[in-house]
Order: structure tokens, then C-alpha cells, then sequence
């Protein structure tokens, strides 16, 4: 007896939908993989307020990703701070994934333009 597997390929489907929650978005600049020292502060989803140190995983022209003892939620509002820097830029949490050793990683893009937030350059995405 013979048993056949097929595979389809999945298209990502960009539909529009309120605040970017399409299926799949598309990248608005390029990921980079740096550790830089960050102060992150916001609430906790029960109004608790945080002050936590934590280092970028990777980061981008738009925001970046850390990983956070803090409960945060999707859509939250957090401050986060250039420690070398000394800048502070509010934030919107874009995804949190699943606690792994008591923190997770928390994806995060600019409310406002902050083109030299990280102060590095960021080479633009390029279509093939």
C-alpha cells in the first residue's frame, strides 16, 4: 500500500484590518541582530506598574524585540529607553510570545517616527 503526501505552499494574505492585525504583515525595515541595553516600563495587564532592564534580542528602524519578566498585552503602550543613549520613545507592543524561564520575548514597534532611536543605520528592504 502506497501512501502519497502532497504539499501545498501557503501564501501569506495581506488583508487590510484595523491597527496591522493582518494574517501576515509586511516588514517596513530590516531586522538586525544586536544586544544593546534597554529600561522598559509600562503597567501590567492589572495596573501594576514596571521598571525592567533587559537587552534587545534584535531591533529595527520601527522597534525592536526583548524579553520581559513583565506581563504586557498586545496593543499596550510601554516607554522604552536607549540606555547608551539616554533616549526614551513610547512604544506599542506588537507580540508577545510564550514565557520561557519566567520571560517572554515582547515584540515592539514606535508609536512615533524615531529614525535615530538605536543610532545605527538601517539598510532599506529592497524587492526581489
Amino acid at each position: 500500500m502506497r501512501t502519497e503526501s502532497r504539499h501545498y505552499a501557503r501564501r501569506a494574505t495581506i488583508s487590510p484590518s484595523p491597527k496591522g492585525t493582518s494574517e501576515r504583515r509586511l516588514r517596513r525595515s530590516k531586522r538586525v541582530k544586536l544586544v544593546l541595553s534597554v529600561l522598559v516600563q509600562g503597567k501590567t495587564p492589572t495596573g501594576e506598574p514596571f521598571r525592567e532592564f533587559s537587552r534587545t534580542l534584535s531591533l529595527s528602524a520601527h522597534g525592536g524585540l526583548v524579553k520581559l519578566a513583565a506581563a504586557v498585552q498586545v496593543e499596550q503602550t510601554i516607554l522604552v529607553e536607549n540606555k547608551s543613549t539616554r533616549k526614551e520613545q513610547e512604544c506599542r507592543v506588537a507580540y508577545v510570545g510564550a514565557v520561557h524561564n519566567g520571560r517572554c520575548p515582547v515584540g515592539f514597534e514606535f508609536t512615533d517616527a524615531a529614525t535615530d532611536f538605536w543610532q545605527i543605520y538601517f539598510p532599506p528592504i529592497t524587492c526581489s
